[in-house]
């Protein structure tokens, strides 16, 4: 009955190597329509019996926290990246973030559920946009839809190389100028040193459906290929790298 339910930030599973299974769910924390918090519950019987893993975020606010995506990391631990509206001091709807800025955070859980090395790697992103998430040879990459002060609402990427995260870059300047968010993230695969990430933009004017590749583990992006344009695109991607 606790659960936030809605059409466009919703749960996800991942399976480790060790066979166990990793949730998320999105559990309300306040009586404010986006005031809800990320949970993490994990299995190791198959799914026949879950257990509560540390708080995903400590910060206690009534905000949005959501969007998240899960990876594998060595061993039997998780990564998790998520949004975090602990600065934006407002959870009745989305235009009352403007007391500060949709944060992009990410932590790691280990094999008994005990959370470590949280830590914001965005301060300022599009409020309610799909995160995603894929391991490519030099670790992991995160895919978002970030926000600057001007409004400019393109996708960025971050990687983490096994000791820190780069600093975000663009996927591409598409220079997409939106007052609002699009709730329309990202979709990121890899597959060794090659990385694809396609989204959806109105840059220019036209809706589109744009892709871009790396061939260097996502350290940088090609001019993107139009997969499809025009007013019926209505974007929400998902990517999958074949063999």
């Amino acid at each position: 009955k606790d659960w936030f339910v809605n059409w466009a930030d919703f749960p996800a599973l991942q399976a480790l190597p060790d066979g166990s299974l990793w949730a998320h769910l999105l559990v309300k924390n306040g009586d404010a329509p986006y005031a809800y918090d990320v949970q993490l519950h994990a299995s190791r019987d198959g799914g026949r019996s879950w257990q509560l893993a540390d708080p995903v975020h400590t910060d206690g606010t009534p905000t949005e926290h959501g969007f998240a995506s899960l990876w594998p990391r060595s061993g039997a631990e998780l990564g998790i990246v998520w949004l975090d509206g602990r600065n934006t001091r407002g959870g009745h709807d989305h235009a009352s973030h403007g007391g500060g800025g949709m944060s992009l955070r990410a932590a790691v859980f280990d094999a008994r559920g005990r959370r470590r090395d949280e830590r914001e790697l965005d301060p300022m992103t599009c409020d309610c946009c799909q995160t995603d998430a894929a391991v490519g040879a030099k670790g992991v990459l995160v895919a978002y839809r970030d926000r600057d002060p001007g409004e400019v609402r393109d996708v960025k990427l971050t990687r983490f190389d096994g000791t820190a995260w780069t600093a975000p870059a663009s996927v591409h300047a598409d220079g997409w100028v939106m007052p609002a968010c699009p709730v329309n993230g990202p979709a990121i695969a890899a597959r060794g040193d090659q990385a694809w990430v396609a989204w959806y933009t109105e840059a220019g004017g036209a809706p589109s459906l744009r892709l871009a590749r790396s061939v260097d583990a996502g350290a940088h992006f090609s001019a993107p290929k139009i997969v499809s344009s025009g007013a019926a695109q209505l974007g929400r991607v998902d990517l999958a790298a074949d063999a």
